[in-house]
């Protein structure tokens, strides 16, 4: 009887043992299936999180610089790689927009065909209107801009579009710095706010440019900035 009870609590310890060391493995086993989020606990020793709508990663009040360049960085590649799709893209676009804003960033962000335009010089407003630096946001929307060295003060923009007619056409922007005044395709246009000159950077309406190059172009109210749309 004795050595019956014996057998039965080694056998109920081996289970025991067993289970435990089962249950252990299992809680630190397993990948994460949520290809967003980005894992914050590899070098800063804070636990990474997902929001209710499988995007957001947690970020803490002490978020450090690098956790932050890591995050926006890959939301921007999330961004590029949906872009596609319209309500994630919107959402993700709002992701980059809070994000800077909690790491102090209130500059006016931008995004052209779902990516974010990056700028050396932040846009500024002004009489209600918002500026951008003349080369982002040509290259982000596919345009060429030159300058003649002879004649540093003009700005030529060229991009092929599609006219109403279905038909590709070429249009030219030439912008006089001097005296502010703007053709486009030989015809005078006006402008509300001339172009302008800020940290060596030309600045010129990112409306005008859009709208010149038939391109949809709205505040978003949700995503906190400007949406730029073919």
């Amino acid at each position: 009887m004795k050595n019956s009870l014996v057998i039965l609590i080694t056998i109920i310890v081996i289970a025991l043992m067993g289970f435990t060391a089962f249950a252990s493995n299992g809680e630190s086993s397993g990948g994460d299936d949520n290809p967003v989020t980005h894992d914050l606990n590899d070098d800063n020793g804070r636990d990474s999180a997902t929001s209710d709508d499988g995007i957001t990663p947690d970020i803490n009040d002490d978020n450090s610089g690098t956790s932050y360049a890591v995050l926006l960085n890959d939301y921007r590649q999330l961004l590029a790689l949906n872009r596609d799709n319209a309500e994630l893209r919107l959402g993700l676009m709002k992701k980059i927009v809070d994000l800077k804003k909690v790491n102090g960033d209130d500059s006016i962000s931008a995004f052209i065909d779902g990516k974010e335009v990056e700028f050396d010089v932040p846009p500024v407003i002004k009489s209600n209107r918002t500026l951008i630096p003349v080369r982002a946001v040509t290259t982000a929307l596919g345009a060429q801009v030159d300058w003649n060295p002879s004649k540093p003060n003009i700005i030529n923009i060229t991009k092929s579009v599609i006219d109403d007619a279905g038909s590709e056409v070429l249009k030219l922007i030439i912008i006089d710095l001097d005296t502010k005044k703007v053709t486009i395709n030989g015809v005078a246009t006006e402008l509300d706010v001339p172009p302008m000159m800020i940290g060596n950077r030309t600045m010129v309406p990112v409306r005008f440019i859009a709208e010149s190059f038939n391109m949809n172009i709205n505040w978003d109210k949700y995503v906190g900035g400007i949406v730029i749309d073919r």
